[in-house]
């Protein structure tokens, strides 16, 4: 599979997927373009996500943060992404 990876319409660039997130976006991107099913259940990922969160705004505060979160202690941008 070749991907676009530029701006200009019709124009392929070589991809370059490099570092800690190569074999999990092209994994990804595999899953999606055969339509297989990904390495994470998308609820377990979410719920992953939620601990890191958690995990960052403890820190932030100083203080330990329950879960799961409660949306109204969050930013708007970050209260859509959680679960509760």
């Amino acid at each position: 599979i070749q991907f676009p990876l530029s701006t200009m319409p019709g124009e392929f660039v070589d991809h370059v997927y490099a570092g800690p997130m190569e074999r999990e976006t092209q994994h990804f991107l595999d899953a999606v373009a055969y339509d297989r099913p990904v390495m994470v259940d998308p609820r377990l990922a979410r719920l992953t996500m939620e601990v890191y969160l958690a995990a960052d705004l403890s820190a932030e505060r100083n203080q330990v943060v329950e879960l799961p979160l409660d949306r109204s202690e969050l930013s708007p941008e970050l209260a859509g992404s959680v679960t509760g």
